[in-house]
C-alpha cells in the first residue's frame, strides 16, 4: 500500500501513550507485513502511534483485506480494524476515486511576505480570531529559498477528503501554503474557538501529515480566560505547510449495542454496567450496578442504607386503651402505638413487593414487667405499600403493671428498644420509653400516672 497502517493509543484523558506494544494480525486475506509475515508487534512511537507497512493481497477484491490491531495482553478489550481493497492498475482499469476533486483557490489576497529579516501575522478578515504568527527567518520555502509569500485559505470542512483523526468533526480547516514550506521554529496558531470549550481547556491542534497519509497532532493548544480563541501554547506551532485544524477528540459515538443494564463506554468502546438502580424491565426492577437487572427484592442488599419507612398517627395511650389488653383492670403503665404506611427508598423506580417488613423490639426491664409488643410482621405490597387502604398496619408498645406491686409515690422508666428489618436489611432502630407512677393523692386514693415517648 502507498501508506502505512496508522494505529493510535490514548488513555482516558485522551493523551498519547508512547512505547505501548501493539500486535497487528491480518485476518482476512493473504496480505502481508514488509517482513513477510502476517502477523507483527510494533510499539507506539512519541506520538502515540504504532505504524506498519502493509502488502495488498494479489487477488483483486472489494473489502478483501483486513488486518486488526490491538494492545498485547489486552486483545479482548482494546482493538482497531482496517479493511482495504486490491485492484490493479494499468490501462484500460475502471479504477473510480470516492469522491469529486475541488481544484481550492488559494487566498493571496491576504498573504504575508517573509524573508531572514522579516516575519509577520497573518489574519483573515472573514475569519475573527484567526492568526498566524510567522518568525523572521523561520520559512524555508521548496528549493531551499528564505522568501516568499505565506497564505492561509478557509478549506470548506464538506470538501476535505481526508478523515479527521479519532472521530473529530472541525468546524475550521485552513491550508496553509506553499505546500513543502517548513517553519523553524514553529508558526504560532490562533483558532476562533468554533468548538465552544471552556476557558482554560487544554486540546490539540493536529496537522496532515502528507508522508502518514493522516492528521497528526502537533501539540496543546490552551483556550482563552474569554474563551473566544484557542492559541498553540509556547514552542508548538504549524511546522510543515499544509492542512490544519483544532478539535477535541469526539467521544459517546460507540457503536457498541449493549444489553440491558450495560452502556457503551467511549473510550475505550465497550459495553460497561449501568449506574445502581438505572431503569430496567420488568417495571419495578432495576440495573444492580454490575451489569444485571434485578427486582426490587432481590436489590434490597445492595440499596439497604437507602431504606426507610413512612409512618404516622403517633400516639400514647393508657393500658386500658390497647386492644390486646381489652377486660383487664388495675393496670398502670402507657403505651406507643405507630401506623406504618409504606416504604421509602433511593431507587426511584423499585418496587419492593413481596418483602418482609418485620421488628425485634427488647426492653430494659427497669420496671420489672414483661415486655409488651405486639410481636408482628407483614409483606410488602405493590408500590411499596405496608397496607390496602382503608385498612392500616400498625403496632402497640406498652408496658402495663398490676398497681399494687408499684412502688408508692416513686416514677419508673423503662426503655424498649425496637429494630425494624426489610428481609434482613436494618432500615430503623428506635428507643421507646414508657414512664409510669403509682401516686397516692391527700384524700387517700391512688391513681397511675403513665407516658411513652419513641425517639
Amino acid at each position: 500500500m502507498p501508506r502505512p497502517l496508522v494505529a493510535a493509543v490514548v488513555d482516558s484523558g485522551r493523551n498519547r501513550l508512547e512505547g505501548v506494544p501493539l500486535r497487528f494480525q491480518v485476518v482476512k486475506g493473504q496480505g502481508h507485513f514488509a517482513d513477510g509475515s502476517q502477523e507483527t508487534v510494533v510499539a507506539t512511537d512519541s506520538d502515540g502511534r504504532a505504524i506498519v507497512s502493509y502488502v495488498l493481497d494479489s487477488a483483486e477484491g472489494i473489502g478483501n483485506n483486513a488486518v486488526s490491531a490491538s494492545i498485547v495482553g489486552l486483545e479482548d478489550a482494546y482493538s482497531a480494524s482496517f479493511v482495504a481493497s486490491s485492484r490493479a492498475a494499468g490501462e484500460g482499469r475502471d479504477n473510480t476515486i470516492n469522491m469529486p476533486i475541488f481544484l481550492l483557490p488559494l487566498d493571496l489576497e491576504n498573504a504575508v511576505y517573509v524573508d531572514e529579516t522579516r516575519g509577520g501575522t497573518l489574519t483573515l478578515p472573514q475569519i475573527p480570531g484567526f492568526a498566524l504568527d510567522v518568525t523572521p527567518g523561520s520559512v524555508t520555502f521548496p528549493g531551499g529559498g528564505r522568501s516568499g509569500l505565506v497564505s492561509v485559505t478557509v478549506v470548506h470542512n464538506d470538501k476535505v477528503p481526508m478523515i479527521p483523526n479519532f472521530g473529530q468533526q472541525p468546524r475550521l480547516i485552513v491550508t496553509i501554503q506553499p505546500a513543502g514550506a517548513r517553519f523553524d521554529p514553529p508558526a504560532r496558531l490562533t483558532l476562533p474557538n468554533v468548538d465552544g470549550l471552556a476557558p482554560g481547556k487544554v486540546t490539540e491542534m493536529y496537522s496532515f501529515d502528507h508522508d502518514l497519509g493522516h492528521f497528526v497532532s502537533i501539540g496543546s493548544a490552551t483556550v482563552s480566560d474569554d474563551a473566544t480563541v484557542v492559541t498553540s501554547d509556547p514552542g508548538v506551532g504549524i511546522v510543515k505547510a499544509g492542512w490544519h485544524c483544532g478539535s477535541d477528540p469526539v467521544t459517546g459515538v460507540c457503536l457498541h449495542e449493549c444489553p440491558e443494564c450495560e452502556k457503551c463506554t467511549d473510550p475505550p468502546c465497550r459495553c460497561d454496567p449501568e449506574e445502581l438502580c438505572s431503569d430496567c424491565s420488568p417495571p419495578g426492577s432495576a440495573c444492580d450496578g454490575e451489569g444485571k437487572c434485578k427486582t426490587g427484592r432481590q436489590l434490597i442488599p445492595k440499596i439497604c442504607d437507602g431504606l426507610g419507612q413512612t409512618e404516622e398517627d403517633k400516639k400514647v395511650l393508657y393500658c386500658e386503651e390497647i386492644p390486646y389488653l381489652e377486660g383487664v383492670d388495675g393496670l398502670c403503665g402507657a403505651a406507643v402505638r405507630v401506623t406504618y404506611v409504606n416504604i421509602t427508598h433511593d431507587c426511584d423506580s423499585v418496587d419492593l413487593k413481596g418483602a418482609s417488613w418485620h421488628e425485634e423490639v427488647t426492653t430494659d426491664g427497669a420496671c420489672g414487667g414483661d415486655l409488651g409488643v405486639r410481636t408482628s410482621g407483614t409483606e410488602v405490597l405493590a408500590g411499596n405499600k405496608l397496607a390496602t387502604e382503608p385498612e392500616v398496619f400498625r403496632d402497640y408498645y406498652w408496658v402495663c403493671l398490676p398497681i399494687e406491686t408499684l412502688p408508692i409515690n416513686i416514677a419508673c422508666d423503662e426503655v424498649l428498644t425496637q429494630k425494624i428489618f426489610i428481609d434482613d436489611c436494618e432500615i430503623a432502630t428506635h428507643k421507646i420509653t414508657i414512664s409510669l407512677a403509682r401516686v397516692v393523692n391527700d384524700d387517700g386514693s391512688e391513681e397511675c400516672l403513665g407516658d411513652g415517648v419513641r425517639n
